[in-house]
C-alpha cells in the first residue's frame, strides 16, 4: 500500500531535519512559532497530496482517510523514535538548548535526562491521537479533491 511508503518517506525526512537542527547544526533559540506553522502547513500538504493519490488510485475513495492517518501516525510515530535516539545519544548537545535548560529549572525532574524523556513521553502520549485527527483531516480534504477533481 502506498500510505506505508508515504509514511515512511515523511519519517524519513523529519528524521532527517530533527537531526541537522539538534545535532548538527544546534541552536540555542528555542522553536519558532512561525516556522513550526510553515512545517505543519508543508506536512499537511504533503499528507493531502499522498492521500488524493491514494484515492484516485483506488476504487474505495475511503481509503484517502485511512491513508492520511496511516501516513501521519507513521511520519509521527518515526519522528518521536528519532527524538528519543537523539536526545539521548547527544545528551550534552541537547541539554544546551535554551527551552530545555528552562523547561528543566521549572521541572521538579532528577536530571536533564528524566526531564526530556518524560516531555517525550508526553508528546508521545498526546501527540499520537493529535496526529491521527490531523492525518484524517488531511485525507478528508485529499479525498474531496479526488472527487471534486474526478467530476470535471
Amino acid at each position: 500500500m502506498n500510505s506505508y511508503k508515504y509514511g515512511l518517506t515523511l519519517g524519513a525526512i523529519l528524521s532527517t531535519l530533527i537531526v541537522l537542527s539538534n545535532v548538527v547544526f544546534p541552536s540555542n533559540d528555542p522553536d519558532s512559532s512561525p516556522m513550526m506553522l510553515l512545517s505543519m502547513i508543508v506536512i499537511g500538504a504533503f499528507i493531502v497530496g499522498s492521500s488524493y493519490h491514494s484515492a484516485i488510485q483506488s476504487k474505495n475513495k475511503m481509503v484517502a482517510l485511512k491513508s492520511g492517518i496511516i501516513i501521519s501516525v507513521l511520519g509521527y510515530s518515526i519522528s518521536m523514535l528519532t527524538f528519543l535516539v537523539i536526545d539521548n545519544l547527544f545528551l550534552d548537545i541537547v541539554s544546551k538548548q535554551a527551552d530545555k535548560i528552562l523547561g528543566f529549572a521549572k521541572s521538579n525532574a532528577s536530571s536533564m535526562q528524566a526531564f526530556i524523556n518524560f516531555g517525550l513521553l508526553r508528546g508521545l502520549l498526546i501527540g499520537l491521537p493529535a496526529s491521527a485527527v490531523f492525518g484524517a483531516v488531511c485525507g478528508f480534504i485529499g479525498l474531496k479533491l479526488s472527487q471534486r477533481i474526478s467530476r470535471h
